[in-house]
């Protein structure tokens, strides 16, 4: 689980943006 917080940090690539989860959510 802290590897999946550790990456939902770091910003996604611009090749391929993350799926609208709740990943967005921390991104934003």
């Amino acid at each position: 689980m802290m590897r999946l917080f550790r990456r939902f940090r770091k910003p996604p690539p611009s090749t391929s943006p993350p799926p609208p989860t709740q990943s967005t959510l921390l991104y934003k």
